[in-house]
């Protein structure tokens, strides 16, 4: 008690200075419209404490859901993301990292530019022509659906999967899909390798 009611004493005299933690934890309360609950009495801030708790984590979560239905770098996201946000589902999949960060390397890219680490880096460009074909620009919708280079992996791996959107396949993907994807990816960026390398 005698502690809350020295840092309000504390708030009162040196609330112009922006960078000590009372200003900042006041500006917090008013985001959520709730500046007041700051200059409680003591009992009353703690019977409150719990119900703002919650009335951030909402405004949180409606900043998160709007930021991902009106995102200006990939307009994917207002697709592939699963509302209620929670933990994407198919991060709990029952299958091996590398194949999880695969997806997660195409889900947060910007749809002309997909940048993937599969043990070196590689960046699919819709401003370039593809490296491979050169009848297309280098998009990740070019390499995964269209590029000629890539039509045998693409036929083994991911054939059942190609009447699908991209967003389609990237939000909500079942373990099996995710081994394909990973399995088509690792051996068309083989392929790639060969044409970067003649």
């Amino acid at each position: 008690y005698f502690i809350h009611k020295h840092y309000i004493e504390i708030y009162k005299s040196y609330k112009i200075l922006s960078l000590n933690w009372l200003s900042q934890y006041n500006s917090l309360l008013e985001v959520i419209g709730e500046a007041q609950h700051f200059t409680l009495d003591y009992p009353s801030f703690k019977d409150s404490v719990n119900s703002l708790i919650v009335k951030y984590e909402n405004n949180l979560y409606s900043s998160d859901v709007e930021k991902c239905l009106n995102s200006s770098y990939s307009p994917w996201y207002r697709s592939i993301s699963s509302f209620p946000l929670t933990s994407e589902p198919y991060l709990s999949a029952p299958t091996n990292f590398s194949k999880k960060r695969l997806i997660s390397q195409i889900r947060i890219s910007n749809p002309s530019q997909t940048y993937i680490f599969l043990k070196k880096s590689y960046t699919l460009s819709s401003h370039d022509p593809c490296p491979c074909c050169n009848l297309d620009n280098d998009s990740i919708s070019h390499f995964v659906f269209s590029c000629p280079s890539f039509s045998e992996p693409r036929q083994r791996f991911i054939s059942p999967y190609l009447s699908l959107s991209l967003t389609d396949i990237l939000h909500d993907p079942s373990p099996s899909l995710i081994s394909n994807l990973f399995l088509f990816f690792c051996n068309s960026l083989k392929i790639r390798d060969t044409y970067s390398n003649t």
